[in-house]
């Protein structure tokens, strides 16, 4: 979900997106986009918000707090991880 999201946002959406949560483009999709649930990384709660924030400010109402939280923190079928 967050990967088709900033996947079809624009080389300079992503790069504004990538300046406002402070991060590199790379950072950004080895921590957070990997198509992988376990090798993403789960932010911790400010940097949620921020991310959060950015993508919105972004893209007006492109994502909502409830989607963004399960893409981060819904436990992956068959982990176990809750």
């Amino acid at each position: 979900m967050l990967r088709d999201i900033i996947y079809n946002f624009s080389p300079a959406e992503r790069a504004q997106l990538c300046d406002l949560i402070g991060t590199s483009e790379e950072t950004l999709q080895t921590k957070y986009l990997s198509p992988d649930p376990h090798q993403r990384s789960i932010p911790r709660r400010g940097r949620f918000e921020e991310i959060l924030t950015a993508i919105n400010t972004v893209r007006p109402d492109a994502v909502t707090r409830a989607q963004l939280a399960a893409y981060f923190y819904a436990a992956p079928a068959g982990t176990g991880r809750t």
